[in-house]
């Protein structure tokens, strides 16, 4: 399966990994990203990654050591990652605020920023992540 290949090309050192249906927009941002010492594994990548189901303590850890191999949180500030441990405990926007005083805006604009960062399309991706990474 897909996601075999993946493991097995990121333990030997990949800095990435596209399909090769992906479009030339996306076959170029990766030669270019890896090239300037980068990483990038495409958006289809990365939802066969966290789209993988998870139910052994041993495929969990695999499933965390791909991700966490993949994407560095050393990238995100001290604020970006707090808020990454209350997606991982499944809080909504507005109890995020609460929780760490800030308005709901800097919640999404945090989220949005990390999305940036970690190369997710989208917050339901950035949460599988945090789910993935942060509660195992």
């Amino acid at each position: 399966n897909d996601f075999h290949f993946i493991n097995k090309s990121i333990e030997n050192g990949a800095k990435g990994y596209i399909l090769k249906q992906e479009d030339i927009t996306c076959i170029s941002t990766a030669i270019e990203k890896v090239h300037n010492g980068g990483k990038f594994f495409s958006n289809a990548v990365m939802q066969t990654i966290l789209g993988k189901n998870a139910q052994t303590k041993e495929s969990k850890q695999e499933k965390k050591y791909v991700l966490e191999s993949l994407i560095s949180q050393e990238e995100l500030s001290p604020k970006e990652k707090e808020v990454l441990s209350l997606l991982a405990q499944n809080y909504n926007a507005n109890e995020i605020a609460q929780t760490i005083n800030i308005s709901p805006s800097s919640v999404r604009t945090y989220t949005s920023r990390m999305r940036d960062k970690l190369n997710f399309i989208d917050t339901q991706q950035l949460k599988q992540y945090a789910l993935a990474t942060i509660n195992n």
